[in-house]
């Protein structure tokens, strides 16, 4: 992302535009970064995300958070790098149809199996509740789904997930003998 904004800021200053990014810690211990976009006229464009690592640990938070600042900058920005990893090769695919269209083709609009519209907050929020107190359980979906944080499990797979950890605290709590 610093290569990216090296790149970007001289173009933004001729432009008259300012690009800032900051924190701000709420009062339930969560955080939300703010992105910004500033015109020399005043005018603004702002977007704002709530962070939610998988884990409660400064390596997951970071992660997500880098992630987000990126994510959150390109979005605001219009931005695309080409052979960038995390990209979803989106721009590869509009140049494939763009030749379509240019060869006077037909063009069939392809979905995709699943969706991959990753969790509403309320289905995070009651994931994270599941696994309170089990954080092995959330370090195996992290494993099993290949995800850097909850958050970014994909929709379709939810109503699996809840329930196969559910069976899996039951499980525990029958094996271990009450106080």
């Amino acid at each position: 992302m610093d290569i990216t904004l090296h790149k970007i800021r001289p173009v933004l200053s001729k432009h008259e535009l300012a690009f800032t990014q900051w924190c701000e810690m709420l009062s339930d211990g969560g955080t939300v970064l703010h992105t910004m976009v500033m015109h020399g006229s005043g005018q603004w464009l702002e977007s704002r995300i709530k962070i939610s690592p998988g884990r409660n640990d400064i390596k997951a938070f970071d992660s997500v958070m880098a992630d987000h600042k990126r994510q959150q900058c390109f979005s605001l920005l219009g931005l695309t790098v080409e052979g960038d990893p995390k990209d979803d090769h989106a721009e590869v695919a509009m140049h494939e149809t763009l030749d379509e269209v240019a060869s006077g083709k037909d063009v069939v609009v392809k979905r995709p199996k699943e969706s991959y519209d990753s969790l509403t907050e309320e289905q995070l929020n009651e994931l994270e509740t599941e696994l309170d107190g089990y954080p092995d359980l959330g370090e195996e979906i992290l494993t099993k789904y290949k995800i850097r944080c909850l958050s970014d499990m994909p929709r379709t797979k939810f109503r699996y997930c809840i329930e196969q950890v559910r069976k899996f605290k039951l499980y525990r709590n029958e094996k271990r003998p009450m106080r």
